[in-house]
């Protein structure tokens, strides 16, 4: 039995040569990393981005697919006859018609909703491994402020250990009173190692998200996280209602809907299993078999109901539930991180102006302490107690300003503003028919405007 294919898919659905592309092999010597340069950098390099790009390449395979298995094609049957010299009949001629199978179409509507599904699901991972990648950069930064603090203890202990030597040398103090002191500016050397070690490990988290090699230097720019329009003046409930609007989520979610209805649907018409037009060779008057005519064509379709259609069609029912549901518990999870996050801005608000005056304050105190210190006038716990007071108050200020960071962060994210409003997804869009009305399948492509930029194009555009 030969399968022939009436018409050639390639003119129905045009080309299909989408070949990935990845991040280039020439990477720059050095980046400085800040929201902006990390964005771009994420996105043409993280891993996860370029698998997801793949699975967008195999959804519109599967609309490639459907597409094909709407049109018409042939079986052929044949026999060799011996008698005289071997010749070849044609004995049959099945037309099959796959375009008049309700479910077809409805699995073909059912892929493009797919498709547009998982094209929002490749801006959703876009967004959240870019606010991953962002919330890892402030940690980073946090850290790297941490250890400077730690560093500028370390300098502060060590001129007190200057001093405290002195007094040693004039015999005023013991040696374990030296080396005390000594002990404290090593232990404020450590910590400053320890958060360098921690930077180093978040470093290279961050080189493998954005996909660097090793032979490229970061460097991180201190900035912070800018205000949201979103934190003051509005109300929690509509912030939620407009997150709900703008989130890609929820598009998701209607268009996997609308496929599962329409998968639904096939299942209902899945009773009608094909339709053909068909014919067999007739014998001449010599009782010998002739080829196929084409002119004797019969109709008939294959139509059968088992014991799982309608527990098929239950099935889909509650999948299309399922979803509906998924969509109130997105409106929930909206509501409750809005709360937490719009709830807490004023209280990290407040602990960071807090922070920054106790921090200068007790720089004043330190100072002071010191100068007495050093004219013999308050002992070395009162200079330990106000340097420990004023890392305390430091390491508030820097801890404040990281949450304060993360938060908007979270809330930039959910309302796609800032640097989020950047990051769009596949700039693409359905071909737009010039004239509207039923088209068969071998009319797909002509009187419409096509665009011939790639997926990867059209994907790689932020």
């Amino acid at each position: 039995m030969v399968k022939i294919t009436l018409l050639s898919l390639g003119l129905i659905i045009g080309s299909t040569t989408l070949s990935p592309s990845y991040a280039s092999e020439s990477a720059p010597a050095s980046i400085t990393l800040n929201p902006q340069t990390l964005r771009s950098a994420l996105l043409e390099g993280n891993l996860s981005i370029q698998e997801s790009l793949l699975r967008l390449h195999d959804a519109k395979d599967q609309i490639n697919i459907a597409r094909g298995n709407l049109l018409p094609y042939l079986n052929l049957g044949g026999l060799i006859t011996s008698s005289g010299s071997p010749t070849f009949l044609l004995s049959s001629v099945q037309y099959l018609l796959p375009f008049l199978i309700p479910s077809n179409w409805f699995d073909y509507r059912a892929q493009k909703n797919l498709f547009e599904a998982e094209i929002l699901s490749y801006r959703i991972l876009q967004l959240n491994a870019y606010s991953s990648a962002l919330s890892m950069y402030y940690t980073v930064l946090a850290d790297q402020q941490y250890q400077n603090i730690y560093i500028e203890q370390a300098e502060d202990l060590r001129k007190v250990y200057e001093t405290r030597r002195s007094q040693y040398v004039a015999g005023t103090i013991s040696v374990e009173d030296l080396l005390q002191a000594q002990s404290q500016g090593l232990m404020a050397q450590i910590r400053a190692s320890q958060m360098r070690a921690l930077q180093k490990q978040e470093i290279a988290a961050l080189r493998a998200a954005l996909g660097l090699p090793l032979s490229t230097e970061i460097w991180i720019d201190s900035s912070a996280m800018p205000l949201s329009e979103w934190e003051t003046g509005r109300s929690i409930s509509d912030v939620a209602e407009e997150a709900f609007r703008l989130a890609p989520e929820q598009i998701q979610i209607t268009w996997l809907e609308k496929a599962a209805i329409q998968q639904k649907w096939s299942r209902i018409f899945g009773f009608i299993g094909s339709a053909s037009l068909s014919s067999q060779a007739s014998v001449n008057g010599s009782g010998n078999s002739d080829h196929a005519s084409f002119s004797d064509l019969k109709g008939s379709a294959n139509i059968g109901i088992g014991f799982g259609y309608y527990p098929s069609i239950q099935l889909s029912d509650r999948s299309i539930d399922h979803i509906r549901l998924r969509l109130e518990e997105l409106k929930q999870e909206l509501k409750q991180t809005l709360e937490a996050e719009l709830t807490s801005l004023d209280e990290y608000k407040g602990q960071l102006e807090l922070a920054s005056i106790v921090e200068t304050n007790m720089r004043d105190v330190y100072d002071i302490v010191v100068n007495k210190f050093k004219f013999g006038l308050t002992d070395f716990v009162n200079v330990l107690t106000a340097r420990a007071q004023l890392l305390d108050a430091g390491v508030a200020r820097i801890k404040a300003q990281h949450d304060l960071n993360l938060l908007r962060v979270t809330l930039h994210r959910t309302m796609l503003s800032d640097q989020f409003a950047f990051v769009t997804g596949c700039n693409f869009s359905t071909p737009q028919k010039v004239n509207k009305g039923f088209r068969w399948p071998w009319q797909w492509g002509k009187g419409r405007k096509t665009s011939h930029k790639s997926l990867d194009e059209l994907c790689k555009q932020n």
